[in-house]
C-alpha cells in the first residue's frame, strides 16, 4: 500500500514538473503568417521576399533578427510596421530580402528571434529549395512551335485561339538580327552601353521593331485578343486562376489556381504576384499591357509614356 502511494506521489510530482516546464519553455506562437509559407518549394537561384506577419503590434517588437540555417542575416527590428486588420485586430508586419543562389538543393530553415518585455520567442520556418521548373497542366494536349533560335515551345488551343504556353526567350528577332537592348536599370541607362536581351522579358521598342519579334507565323497580340481571351474563360473575375501556373513555386501566396487552359502563366521576373505582357496595341502614346494578379484580378493596363521605353514586360505570341 506504501509502495502504491509513493507511486501515485511521484507520478503527480512529475506532472507538476512537465506542466512547469512547458510554461517556462513553450511560449505561444506569435507566427500569424508567413512567407516562405511552412514547409514551402522554393526555387534555386530566386529572390524572395520574407514576409512575417506576427501577433503582436509593432511597439511590442523589441527586436527581431532574421537567422538563415543558423546564421545570422538581417536585424528586422526596424522594419515592424502595425497593420489593421477588421477580423483579427492590430499586427505587425516585417520584410526583407533573400536570394536563393548559393543554397543547395534541400531543406533549409529561417529562425526569427522575437523579443519583447514579456520574453523572447522563437519562430522557426523550414522550406525547401527545389530546381526551377514549369508546372504544365497534364490534362492538357500542347501542340509545339519553335524561334529562330530553336528554342522549342508548348502551345494551347483555347476557344479559336492558338497561343503559345511558355514565355518568348528569342535572343534575335525573326529575320535574324540579334535584340541589342539597354536594360532598364539606372546604371545601365547611364553607361548607355547595349546588351544581348537573353531574359523573357523586353522593352516596348523591341515589340514593336520593323524586324519582327515574334516567330513567323505568330503575331504580338493586340489589346482585342488578350479581351477575347479572357471572356473565353468567363471574364475578368474568373479567368486570372484558369490561366496561372498551379503551385506555389513561381506565384507568391497563390493558393487557388487552376490551370485549366492550359496557358500556365508564369510572374514577372519568374517568381511574385504579378505577369504583364505587351500587346501590340497602343493609345494616346501609351503602349497597352495585359496584367494578371494572383488574386485573379486580370485588367487592361495602360502603361505611362514616362516609362514608354524603359519598361520591360513578358511576351506571349499568338498564331496567324
Amino acid at each position: 500500500m506504501t509502495r502504491f502511494r509513493s507511486s501515485i506521489i511521484a507520478t503527480f510530482l512529475l506532472l507538476i514538473l512537465l506542466s512547469s516546464c512547458n510554461k517556462d519553455t513553450n511560449k505561444p506562437s506569435v507566427l500569424f503568417e508567413s512567407y516562405p509559407e511552412i514547409n514551402s518549394d522554393i526555387i534555386q537561384n530566386a529572390v524572395i521576399y520574407v514576409s512575417l506577419v506576427l501577433n503582436l503590434k509593432s511597439e511590442e517588437v523589441k527586436s527581431a533578427s532574421l537567422y538563415l540555417d543558423g546564421k545570422f542575416v538581417e536585424d528586422m527590428t526596424t522594419r515592424a510596421v502595425s497593420i489593421d486588420d477588421d477580423d483579427f485586430g492590430t499586427r505587425s508586419y516585417l520584410t526583407c530580402i533573400l536570394t536563393t543562389e548559393s543554397l543547395s538543393l534541400g531543406k533549409h530553415t529561417l529562425l526569427i528571434e522575437i523579443n519583447t518585455e514579456e520574453g523572447q520567442y522563437k519562430e522557426t520556418i523550414p522550406f525547401n529549395i527545389i530546381e526551377n521548373y514549369i508546372s504544365f497542366n497534364p490534362n492538357i494536349e500542347y501542340g509545339t512551335m519553335s524561334d529562330i533560335d530553336g528554342n522549342e515551345y508548348k502551345t494551347v488551343t483555347i476557344g479559336e485561339q492558338t497561343w503559345m504556353a511558355e514565355d518568348l526567350r528569342t535572343s534575335r528577332f525573326k529575320d535574324g538580327t540579334v535584340i541589342n537592348e539597354i536594360r532598364p536599370t539606372e546604371a545601365s541607362l547611364k553607361s548607355e552601353k547595349p546588351v544581348d536581351y537573353m531574359s523573357n522579358e523586353y522593352s516596348i521598342n523591341v515589340v514593336k521593331s520593323s524586324h519582327g519579334l515574334a516567330p513567323e507565323g505568330w503575331h504580338i497580340p493586340s489589346i482585342e485578343e488578350w479581351e477575347s481571351l479572357t471572356q473565353q474563360l468567363g471574364g475578368n473575375n474568373n479567368a486570372g486562376n484558369k490561366l496561372m501556373e498551379t503551385g506555389g513555386l513561381h506565384w507568391t501566396l497563390n493558393k487557388t489556381a487552376t490551370n485549366s487552359s492550359g496557358f500556365t502563366s508564369i510572374p514577372t521576373g519568374g517568381i511574385g504576384y504579378f505577369a504583364i505582357y505587351w500587346s501590340s496595341s497602343e493609345e494616346n502614346e501609351a503602349a497597352k499591357a495585359f496584367s494578371i494578379f494572383y488574386k485573379s484580378d486580370i485588367k487592361v493596363q495602360e502603361i505611362p509614356v514616362d516609362f514608354y521605353n524603359h519598361s520591360y514586360n513578358q511576351v506571349r505570341c499568338i498564331k496567324d
